[in-house]
């Protein structure tokens, strides 16, 4: 019966993984707000943050995306 589902350590192994570099990605831009008073309204314009904010808030957005790219294709396949 627990062989039927091994099938789903790697998929939930991805879920955390997502998870935890989402949560750090929140963290950083958070800290990057608070201690450069941006607004809300300052983040109208995606481009604009993605050219203005420094590398070690953008490379877990960047991570993010990746985790997101080509494992949604093995799923599919």
């Amino acid at each position: 019966m627990t062989h039927t589902f091994n099938i789903l350590y790697p998929a939930m192994t991805m879920f955390t993984v997502t998870f935890c570099v989402w949560s750090f990605m929140f963290y950083k831009r958070l800290q990057y707000f608070r201690q450069n008073n941006i607004k809300t309204s300052d983040l109208k314009d995606a481009r604009v943050f993605a050219s203005s904010a420094p590398m070690d808030v953008m490379c877990p957005s960047d991570n993010l995306k990746n985790l997101f790219e080509l494992p949604v294709i093995f799923y599919a396949l």
